[in-house]
């Protein structure tokens, strides 16, 4: 009994392993006498004891390979390289008056220049061993398709495998075009004295600034960040539509030369109408949360007349 105790003790403490062990018990068995039912009792409940024992050395061992396997893949895949500034540069025929931007991750900038044709200019750190590969995996990264009149681009935060941060994109317009249509999933979108007869900017968390663009149709959205609309209606402006869930809305430079009707509303937030041409109609009084607004005296103005929407569900609106 003290032998297979002493064997038992040194499996536990790893100094013989369950192959080993089972061939000393075997060899005490040989020598041993005729077993007693307690006996026979005790030499099954040894043999199940290494059985588990040899069990949970197999499980661990794969445990173990599995995890090895895991950090050797990890240790694959992670990069040493350094961040590279690389830039890449497109410039379109005079006669594209179409341009859709989708970016993964990356501010854009849009801004007028005296030029006829439209030019974009896109920035961002690559993970690359050195510059003219970080280039090249930048360039990959701006998907551009285009016809004579329309131009599509695609900027990717990743090309086979390498990250691509910190994404920047300007923008350089002609004095006007037909259509600008703007998405980024992450990342603000600044737009400076453009002119277009439609916008549409999109962009899931990120400030939309507008500063002096027009169009006839101006639609901007944004799921997490502000909406800042400053000098934005025209004289041919027919409809401006801005959305948030979560950010404030500010329309600044209500015209004087044309009418504007706007309904404003706000879920958890207060609107407020600070012009002296235009009059609020508030729906609830003591909560200042949704409202129509309109000149104080229509019958100065002709038609058409300009259409506001203004939406968030968690911020202020102001209009001035």
């Amino acid at each position: 009994m003290h032998e297979r105790r002493k064997i038992l003790e040194l499996v536990a403490q790893g100094k013989l392993t369950p192959e080993q062990a089972e061939l000393l018990l075997e060899a005490l068995q040989d020598n041993a006498p005729p077993k007693t039912d307690s006996k026979i009792a005790w030499d099954k409940a040894t043999a199940e004891l290494k059985t588990l024992g040899s069990q949970m050395s197999s499980v661990v061992a794969q445990s173990m390979s599995e995890l090895r396997r895991g950090l050797e893949t990890n240790l694959n895949n992670l990069s040493f390289r350094e961040h590279i500034a690389a830039s890449y540069e497109h410039e379109f025929a005079p006669t594209v008056q179409s341009l859709r931007i989708e970016s993964q991750n990356g501010r854009i900038r849009v801004q007028q220049w005296t030029q006829p044709h439209i030019r974009i200019y896109v920035q961002a750190d690559v993970r690359a061993d050195e510059q003219n590969r970080a280039k090249d995996i930048l360039t990959q990264a701006v998907q551009i398709s285009d016809t004579d009149h329309d131009a599509n681009i695609r900027f990717l935060d990743r090309w086979e495998g390498t990250r691509i941060h910190g994404g920047r994109i300007d923008v350089y317009m002609p004095e006007q075009i037909e259509n600008l249509e703007l998405e980024t999933k992450n990342g603000s979108i600044f737009i400076d004295h453009t002119r277009a007869d439609s916008i549409e900017l999109d962009t899931l968390n990120g400030t939309i600034h507008i500063q002096a663009a027009h169009a006839r149709t101006l639609r901007t959205k944004t799921q997490n960040g502000e909406i800042h609309l400053y000098d934005t209606i025209a004289d041919f402006t027919q409809q401006l539509h801005a959305e948030s869930k979560n950010g404030a809305i500010k329309l600044r430079g209500l015209p004087t030369f044309t009418a504007v009707h706007g309904q404003a509303k706000t879920s958890i937030g207060t609107v407020h109408v600070k012009h002296a041409g235009y009059t609020a109609y508030y729906e609830q009084e003591h909560r200042k949360n949704a409202c129509t607004f309109k000149p104080n005296d229509d019958t100065l103005f002709s038609e058409p007349v300009t259409s506001v929407y203004l939406e968030t569900r968690n911020g202020n609106i102001t209009v001035q």
